[in-house]
């Protein structure tokens, strides 16, 4: 049957459901009237990825599931990270701190997340995880006597807590330095899967490693984000991804993203961090850094800065409004 539409063509063929070998067979069988009714409800060659747009299911903007920031001005102009949708980070410092910050709070709404850090040991990772969780009021300094060098941490009491909080919800891929890409969704859709991670980080992009020829790297780190796209689409999840920058000064765009140069057109969300440094940014724009929406597919928002403080201890970011020591967990 599939042969003859083929050398007939899909779009001048109906298919007639009958419990009949043919027409004959039919009036045969089960009479004129029958048969009529079979071929006149004849329906046409289904074609895969064609429906009528008033099928689809409704979209209601409103009612979509999002994971909210720790920054109600994110929320604000794009209303979260939607599920099943990728973020692109760039920017010269900050952007890992960040977005360690985003997945504390992702787990204080009920969220489970993973994270791949490839610039950061684990036993770092998770200091600096635990400090901005306990937040600028619960971290103790200490001075070494020989030195001088100041260091902080959370108090005992608080560590613990914190731990005992984010033990069953937060999830690292232990593998300091290069991971394959294959390797890397391997562990990813099993972190989907059996422990029901909603929010992922590939931190960086740059520390991945692919295979093939060198001079393939960018088209095949371009198919990496085209499976992590669908990555998130399968499992309903949002995926981070820190990209280091091209360029080390001044403002930056979402075409001065480093790696492969459609990364950020297939990306749903690019943002920066711009921290700044010159005294007259600072008095400009009366804080520590910038976080730049680049490009929000959904909302169509693009280049708006938000301006974020920044508290060195506990290496929190945060707005005036809601000051340093907002609950971060729990």
């Amino acid at each position: 049957c599939r042969k003859l539409i083929n050398r007939l063509g899909a779009w001048r063929c109906l298919v007639v459901k009958s419990e009949y070998k043919d027409a004959n067979e039919s009036l045969y069988k089960a009479g004129k009237e029958t048969t009529k009714t079979s071929v006149y409800s004849a329906e046409y060659v289904p074609i895969a990825g064609l429906v009528r747009l008033a099928d689809v299911k409704y979209y209601d903007p409103a009612k979509e599931k999002k994971v909210l920031s720790s920054i109600s001005k994110l929320n604000e102009k794009l209303g979260g990270y939607g599920l099943g949708q990728l973020s692109i980070w760039t920017g010269t410092s900050g952007k890992s701190t960040f977005l360690g910050q985003e997945l504390v709070y992702a787990i204080k709404q009920g969220y489970s997340v993973m994270a791949y850090s490839g610039e950061l040991p684990a036993a770092l990772f998770r200091h600096w995880i635990e400090l901005q969780a306990a937040g600028p009021k619960d971290v103790e300094q200490s001075i070494n006597t020989e030195t001088g060098f100041t260091t902080y941490k959370p108090t005992f009491e608080i560590q613990k807590q914190i731990r005992t909080w984010y033990a069953p919800y937060f999830y690292l891929l232990d593998s300091f330095g290069d991971v394959t890409s294959a390797n890397m969704l391997e562990v990813f859709e099993y972190a989907a899967r059996r422990h029901g991670c909603q929010v992922f980080l590939v931190d960086n992009l740059m520390t991945t490693s692919f295979s093939g020829a060198k001079d393939d790297f960018y088209r095949k780190q371009s198919e990496f984000i085209g499976q992590l796209i669908d990555f998130a689409n399968r499992y309903t999840v949002h995926v981070h991804i820190v990209a280091h920058p091209r360029k080390q000064d001044g403002r930056l765009t979402k075409n001065d993203v480093g790696g492969s140069g459609d990364i950020t057109s297939r990306a749903h969300k690019v943002f920066a961090i711009h921290k700044l440094a010159e005294p007259e940014e600072i008095a400009k724009y009366q804080c520590a850094s910038l976080l730049t929406i680049l490009k929000d597919r959904m909302t169509g928002v693009e280049n708006y800065d938000i301006k974020l403080q920044f508290e060195p201890n506990s290496k929190r970011f945060w707005r005036k409004e809601t000051g340093a020591n907002f609950k971060l967990w729990g």
